[in-house]
């Protein structure tokens, strides 16, 4: 590859990079609704044809915000279990705590994302034809969440349940501990989310 088609690339990911932050801010300002693809130019400082370049429609920027913020609480809740699988001072059972404590904080420092997902949620229950992509992409999310199961949490600390039913758990929980949070913050407790799945693995069959 010549060094100016590589320069070229990395622009455009800078630029749909730039795009995406700058459509966080927009939705969450405005919701779904009230955003619109001019509006997010405006705020990165890009003309119109360099959104639409990247996103055709609201609908598809709308969507790669939500799996990439999906993807990097993915992530950074699997960088902390690896450094804990490091640390000998660190037992696997904590796992399940460490993985609800960094959900929760992640829902706690920024409560306009729960907004957007719940959003996007809807519209992908109310119009399922639009939302193909999306239900995808959260079998490919929990296919993620099973492999870090299966990598961090010993067979014999899973209390018989299967790793499907963990890794589908632990959304559940998240997802719906996170929309208490933003009607009632004081409903939900610092940690419940760990203690709830620590105590799934605990438990018998």
């Amino acid at each position: 590859m010549r060094q100016g088609e590589t320069r070229k690339r990395t622009r455009r990911a800078d630029v749909r990079e730039a795009i995406l932050a700058s459509a966080r801010v927009v939705f969450a300002e405005r919701g779904y609704d009230g955003a619109s693809l001019d509006r997010v130019a405006q705020q990165a400082g890009f003309t119109k044809g360099a959104v639409y370049s990247n996103f055709s429609t609201k609908d598809e920027l709308f969507q790669a915000l939500i799996e990439a913020e999906i993807a990097d609480r993915v992530t950074s809740v699997t960088a902390e279990l690896a450094k804990g699988d490091d640390d000998p001072s660190i037992h696997k059972d904590d796992f399940p705590r460490m993985v609800g404590d960094r959900l929760s904080a992640a829902v706690r420092a920024d409560p306009h994302w729960q907004l957007l997902f719940l959003e996007f949620w809807i519209r992908t229950v109310r119009q399922p034809d639009n939302g193909s992509g999306f239900i995808e992409f959260r079998r490919r999310l929990r296919r993620r969440v099973e492999d870090a199961v299966s990598e961090f949490w010993p067979e014999e600390l899973r209390a018989g349940v299967s790793v499907s039913d963990l890794a589908l758990a632990a959304l559940a929980l998240s997802n719906g501990l996170a929309i208490e949070h933003m009607v009632d913050p004081d409903a939900v407790s610092d940690g419940l989310l760990g203690r709830l799945l620590a105590n799934i693995v605990r438990q018998p069959a």
